[in-house]
This record gives structure tokens, sequence and C-alpha cells, in this order.
């Protein structure tokens, strides 16, 4: 009797756990595709920051470095890692910082760090490295996060910055990405004539023009990064939460299984020592 007693409670705990990864799973479904409505508009908005930053620069004699920094500043260097805030996301976190280990090569000396999300800041504190954490990472104050980096980016001469973030590559694959912010990289054109350069109207000199317009591409490509982190953990959620959600049903499956043949076990056997004593 304390047998079945036993497996009760295991199957009543292992369905209270099955409606919490199914919320869960319909959660970020939801979340998913919200924000999946808004990634083709980010996108676009990049691709017309690079093609101003194109124009200019190929108009301008000097080089994208040349216009943003001064050539005798040391080297500074500043790494920002975004993960995320909560885990039940499967591999979402692992993946990416053994992704960052592999490919972190910069030089203590000259590096600053940046964390975003609650994981990444418990990762570079094992790690016994300084950094500013951004906690309470979530779709929610994703902007105001973005916009706290850049301020920080604009405070200090860096000649180099560097993201690592998970970005989706499909619904089912998320993969950690390292991402160059400066230097600034872009597909050039080598033709400024095959641009289309007659709607815009150049009011300010190039220097100034220039500058603006990259501190907006920087301020945009990390509210962009950490908005694809956001997007890929969506993912990674609902993919561990379905996965969790089928392995509670297939167990709990196993166990009434067992138990209405123990159950009926002790039935035959009851009946059986009842019709022994008559």
């Amino acid at each position: 009797m304390a047998q079945l007693v036993q497996m009760k409670q295991q199957i009543r705990a292992i369905e209270t756990i099955k409606k919490i990864t199914h919320a869960m799973r319909l959660i970020s479904m939801s979340a998913h595709s919200k924000m999946g409505n808004k990634i083709n508009n980010l996108q676009n908005y990049k691709n017309e920051l690079s093609k101003i930053i194109n124009i200019i620069d190929l108009l301008d004699d000097k080089s994208i470095q040349d216009k943003l920094t001064d050539l005798e500043t040391p080297k500074k260097t500043l790494i920002i890692l975004v993960a995320s805030q909560k885990g039940l996301a499967g591999n979402f976190n692992s993946n990416l910082f053994r992704f960052f280990e592999r490919n972190n090569s910069v030089s203590i000396d000259h590096i600053e760090y940046i964390s975003v999300g609650k994981k990444a800041g418990d990762f570079l504190r094992k790690k016994n490295l300084h950094f500013k954490n951004f906690d309470n990472f979530n779709l929610q104050n994703f902007y105001s996060i973005a916009k706290s980096i850049f301020e920080i980016i604009k405070k200090n001469n860096y000649t180099d910055i560097i993201i690592y973030a998970n970005y989706s590559k499909s619904f089912f694959i998320q993969l950690p990405e390292k991402n160059i912010i400066l230097p600034i990289k872009i597909n050039k054109t080598k033709n400024v004539d095959s641009l289309i350069t007659e709607n815009y109207i150049w009011e300010q000199p190039i220097p100034e023009i220039y500058k603006s317009v990259t501190n907006e591409y920087i301020n945009f490509s990390v509210q962009s990064i950490l908005f694809n982190s956001l997007f890929a953990e969506q993912s990674a959620r609902f993919n561990s939460m379905d996965s969790a959600t089928r392995n509670a049903e297939e167990l709990l499956e196993n166990l009434k299984r067992q138990y209405n043949k123990l159950r009926q076990a002790k039935i035959t056997k009851e009946i059986a020592e009842i019709s022994s004593a008559l």
C-alpha cells in the first residue's frame, strides 16, 4: 500500500511539472512570435545605415578608422558578453561560454568587460574578472541597457569593441557569435555611382555627418545584438520546455502503467487471500 501511495505522489508531482513546462513553452512561443515581426525591420534599418556610411566613406579620402579615432591612441578593448537572465533554456548559455573561452584571447592589460544578463555576470565572476554588470535583461528594458552601454562607449576611447552573443540561425538552432563593432566593418561598394546618392543632402561637413552616423550605427548594433539574443533565447527555451513536456508525458505514461499493474496485482492478491479464507 505504501508503494502505491508513493507512486501516486510521484504522478502528481510530474503532472505539476508538466503543467509548468507547458505554460513556459506557450509563453516562449508567444514572445518569439511577437519579436519575429521586428527582425526584418531591424535588419533593414541596419542596411540603410551601412549604405550611408559606405557613401560617405567613398566621398571622403580618409579611411573609416582614421575618421573615428586618433591613430596614436593606445589600444583599448571593450568586450561585452550577452547571456540570458534566467535558465531553463537548454545549452543556450553553456555553448556561448565555451565559445567565449575559445575565442577571447585579448590581453587582460588592455581590456574592459561588460556583462548583460545574470548568467553572463555569474560566468565572468567565476573567472575572477572585473566587469560592469547589467542585470534584469529582458524585452522590456533591453533598449535602456543598450543606451547605457552606448553612453559608456562614448565616454571611453575604445579602439576595439567585441560582443559575444547568441543568434538564431533557425527556430531550432541557436549559435554563439563574435560581433566586431569597432573597428567598423561593412561591405564596401567601390563605385559610388552605383549607390543612390540623390536622396541625401549633406548640409554639415562630411566629418560631422560621419561621426553622427557611425555613432548611430554603433548604438543600433548594440541594440540589435541584444534583441537578437533575446529572440534566440525564446527559441531555445521553447525547445527546452517542449522536450521537458514530452519527457514528462512519457514518464507519466510509464508510471501510470506501473501504478495500474501494481494496484491490480494487490487487488488480485487480496481477492485470493479472501477466497482462500472461505
